[in-house]
């Protein structure tokens, strides 16, 4: 039952804001969800898939994701129609295919020597995972250099069937007999080529569209962060609409009985202007780092006939990374309202300059 009045109902309805979310991945979800919680909207989500696809399986949550996650999900939304979606013409091949399968764990059992946490091999700029990944599953994730001419034979989430699967098993003879072991109990896998696009050093357009995820900054699994750092993405997002919803001064005059009520609205280009500030920073380090990272792959990979040598150039370089995996969205985003008024006032002389221009 809602305890709102009359007055307020219609004060609300009049100016309600329509949000339409495309993607409905697992950073598309939290949008939903919380974009959704926000009064006075109507959210609906475009999605081309028909169903959830397996490599949600191999989705794990940093610190600050579960922290949004978490926030989040306390009040769920009902599911929206799916409808379509676009997709960049600017997604270009990266050099390398991931390999993945999630396959129950009993198919494991018998391998002795095998981790029970997660653990990884690094060679030459390639890696192996291996996960139990909970529920009875277990997880593979090989990701490898391939050729443009090999990617291009490759699909999508497609089984490259047990001729792909032996490629693999070559591939990976000279690393830890282990990796061969846990390869020769699987009977195929699936290619995923990992592509690329530039992020956008602006998060909003118009005073309308605003990109999270892979939409804003695509990371093609850098870091293992992209689900998190879509849920921050939304997180920034909410608070930014949700600080932005306020009276205007004006009153609405109510159909009957010549009532007033407050005519409340969102303000969008403040909210987004918020959202940008509060994430666009943090997200052009992380670009930054990504760069610097392809500079440390190279000077590690000269050590790679010494592997005493190499774990010591890796230990150099792969320094606490707690500044990325442990961002605090709501931290930055009361810094970031706590400063609106020096920041804003740098964004309106850049409009002023861009109209004069």
């Amino acid at each position: 039952m809602s305890s709102k009045t009359a007055s307020e109902e219609i004060g609300e309805s009049k100016n309600r804001l329509k949000i339409a979310i495309v993607g409905a991945g697992i950073v598309g979800a939290t949008a939903a969800i919380a974009l959704s919680r926000l009064p006075n909207v109507s959210v609906a989500v475009f999605e081309a898939s028909p169903g959830a696809q397996e490599t949600g399986a191999w989705i794990s949550l940093s610190v600050s994701g579960t922290y949004n996650l978490n926030t989040a999900i306390k009040h769920l939304t009902a599911a929206q129609k799916v409808r379509h979606r676009y997709v960049s013409d600017r997604v270009q091949y990266k050099g390398a295919v991931a390999y993945r399968k999630v396959f129950p764990e009993s198919q494991i059992a018998d391998i002795k020597g095998l981790h029970n946490d997660s653990s990884s091999w690094r060679k030459d700029g390639e890696v192996m995972f291996l996960s139990r990944l909970g529920l009875g599953q277990y997880g593979v994730v090989a990701i490898i250099r391939e050729t443009p001419e090999v990617a291009a034979k490759l699909h999508w989430a497609k089984n490259t069937g047990v001729e792909g699967l032996q490629r693999l098993q070559e591939h990976f003879s000279t690393w830890d007999p282990i990796i061969g072991q846990v390869l020769r109990t699987m009977t195929d896998i699936d290619a995923y080529p990992l592509d690329s696009a530039p992020w956008l050093e602006q998060l909003v357009r118009h005073d309308r569209i605003a990109f999270i995820g892979d939409a804003a900054h695509p990371t093609a699994g850098a870091f293992g962060l992209g689900a998190a750092l879509g849920q921050g993405d939304s997180w920034a997002l909410y608070r930014s609409l949700q600080q932005s919803y306020t009276g205007d001064g004006r009153n609405l005059t109510l159909p009957t009985g010549g009532q007033t009520a407050p005519e409340k609205h969102y303000d969008l280009r403040r909210a987004l202007g918020l959202y940008n500030e509060t994430r666009r920073h943090f997200l052009g380090r992380v670009w930054l780092q990504q760069g610097l990272d392809g500079v440390d792959a190279a000077y590690i990979a000269q050590a790679a006939s010494d592997e005493a040598q190499w774990i010591r150039k890796f230990q150099e370089r792969h320094k606490n990374q707690l500044w990325m995996t442990e961002h605090d969205v709501e931290a930055a985003f009361v810094n970031t309202l706590a400063s609106e008024a020096h920041w804003s006032k740098e964004d309106n002389r850049e409009d002023s300059v861009t109209a004069r221009l």
